[in-house]
């Protein structure tokens, strides 16, 4: 029986490779092939799953599309640009994770729809785009494979922060998808943004598909939400064509919307809605043809978690407790999960609700006069399983 040699990441890869040369890479958990024709290694991922995540969170289906802003060249970090760098001004493109030689972005050479690449200040150190109301990346919706779009059930996954609380839909489109038709000239027709927005009172999801049915006016019941609140977003249509929008993980009937639409669903632009701009800061996109399962879901909801937890680097010795942990990205009344605390009275550790003093501080209710922080401890968003 014939296998494949395994190696652990890009870098393991034969220098002086040969045409048709072919491993399994383990970061990946895919196969790639050199290909001497085109100078390049290609990289090949299965039509269903497993999809790993981050090593722990395996998904049972593969996402059609995972853009991470960590890994702009969709298989490691070395692809990425500099600080404060304007993206596409360098001829850059931003390659899917789970398939980087076929689902990549458009060069973007218009100056002024070029979105701000940030590799600083990031929750828990990542980087992310930073878009303006005019900032957008389009894909090229016909390459080898052809138009990436279906019918049915979908799922889409974003994990972003507002960064305007000022205008009504300043908060902006994920973009990653419309829910249109396709033809075989490559145009689009009547098509739908599936984005999320803002304005001084409240957040929302909002899909254009629904018109002005498709605004749930407020998704968390905070008044003049707070810049840089952190949210995973997930939009998902099922086979009877109800779509529902949910807010960090299964909140009920209290954070999703029902609406009904069977246009062909196509991965389109990314950090853009329909006629509307978006100011937000964006990581990470996903895709998935057909409606996750609850298990997925809460695999989804702890990789989030995970990866983008806070660092603690001190807890006051007050009543209350004021916890140190650098662009910690939480608002008032954000409640919170906090572990790994030492030396600190325990009741530290646990779930709170936090009142937000500045970027790097909060407080949360708990009495820590006892006893004094010596290390350790990670702050997480708190979400809802499924």
């Amino acid at each position: 029986m014939a296998t494949l040699d395994v190696i652990a990441n890009a870098a393991a890869r034969p220098g002086s490779p040969s045409d048709g040369d072919m491993y399994y890479q383990s970061d990946l958990q895919q196969i790639v092939l050199y290909d001497g024709t085109a100078a390049a290694w290609k990289v090949y991922t299965p039509d269903t799953g497993p999809y790993d995540l981050d090593g722990t969170n395996v998904l049972s289906v593969t996402p059609r599309a995972h853009f991470d802003a960590g890994f702009i060249n969709g298989v490691d970090a070395t692809g990425n640009p500099s600080d404060g760098a304007l993206f596409g001004a360098s001829s850059e493109v931003w390659k899917s994770k789970n398939d980087p030689d076929n689902l990549y972005t458009k060069i973007q050479t218009t100056a002024s729809n070029q979105p701000t690449y940030k590799t600083v200040d990031g929750i828990n150190g990542k980087p992310y785009f930073v878009t303006d109301t005019t900032d957008q990346l389009l894909t090229d919706l016909f390459r080898a494979k052809g138009p990436i779009g279906w019918l049915g059930e979908f799922t889409t996954v974003a994990f972003y922060n507002i960064i305007n609380a000022e205008n009504k839909y300043q908060g902006g489109g994920i973009g990653v998808v419309h829910a249109g038709t396709v033809n075989a000239t490559a145009a689009v027709g009547t098509n739908r943004t599936i984005f999320w927005s803002n304005n001084t009172s409240a957040e929302y999801p909002y899909w254009s598909g629904f018109g002005s049915a498709g605004s749930r006016p407020d998704i968390n019941g905070i008044a003049n939400p707070p810049r840089m609140a952190a949210h995973m977003m997930m939009c998902q249509r099922n086979s009877a064509g109800k779509t529902h929008y949910f807010f960090d993980g299964d909140h009920g009937g209290a954070s999703d919307m029902e609406g009904t639409h069977t246009g062909e669903f196509v991965i389109m632009h990314l950090l853009h809605g329909r006629g509307f701009g978006q100011e937000s800061n964006v990581y990470e996109l996903m895709a998935f043809q057909g409606e996750l399962s609850s298990d997925d879901k809460n695999k989804l909801i702890d990789y989030f978690q995970a990866k983008y937890a806070s660092t603690i680097t001190g807890v006051s010795q007050a009543n209350p407790a004021v916890i140190t942990a650098a662009n910690h990205h939480m608002r008032d009344d954000a409640t919170v999960v906090i572990s790994g605390v030492a030396g600190s009275p325990s009741a530290v550790n646990g779930t709170h609700l936090v009142t937000r003093i500045d970027d790097d501080n909060f407080s949360i209710p708990i009495d820590a006069t006892a006893s004094a922080y010596t290390s350790g401890g990670t702050v997480q968003k708190f979400m809802t399983d499924f």
